[in-house]
């Protein structure tokens, strides 16, 4: 799964990113288990640096 988020294209991973971001977001609290997996996921396939608020905004504006 990894390997195929990896190979994505970088606009690719940040809506993934945020997409990822706004399911943590959804219940309108985001428990710092969470942030962890998101930022696992984010490493591990390699995605862009960003912070949950940048990850959103991406999200919403794409």
């Amino acid at each position: 799964m990894f390997l195929a988020l990896s190979n994505l294209d970088d606009e690719a991973k940040k809506y993934v990113s945020g997409y990822l971001a706004a399911i943590m977001a959804a219940d309108g609290k985001i428990e710092d288990t969470e942030v962890k997996m998101w930022q696992l996921i984010c490493s591990l396939a390699n995605f862009p640096t960003m912070n949950l608020e940048e990850s959103l905004k991406f999200w919403t504006s794409h």
